[in-house]
């Protein structure tokens, strides 16, 4: 999926984001989970952790993780992106 761009590139940084998003849409919780970690590993080193892209994945990794009935981590990134 990386392919020539790399893992620290914008490009596929933010194609990391629309897939977890899409797999989170439908489902596939564990597979979104394991992307948007990955994508917000990314994020947090090119764009750092204010970043309002870096932001935006936090916020939906809160979500996959409510979905997984994982409240406390769930909880745990939604508060992080609301303290910034």
């Amino acid at each position: 999926m990386v392919g020539a761009l790399g893992e620290e590139n914008v490009v596929t940084l933010n194609t990391l984001n629309q897939l977890g998003t899409e797999l989170k849409d439908n489902e596939e919780l564990e597979e979104a989970r394991k992307v948007l970690e990955r994508c917000l590993a990314g994020r947090e080193m090119v764009l750092g952790e204010n970043h309002t892209q870096t932001l935006m994945t936090v916020d939906i990794l809160g979500g996959v993780y409510q979905k997984l009935e994982d409240y406390e981590k769930a909880l745990e990134y939604h508060e992080s992106v609301e303290g910034d």
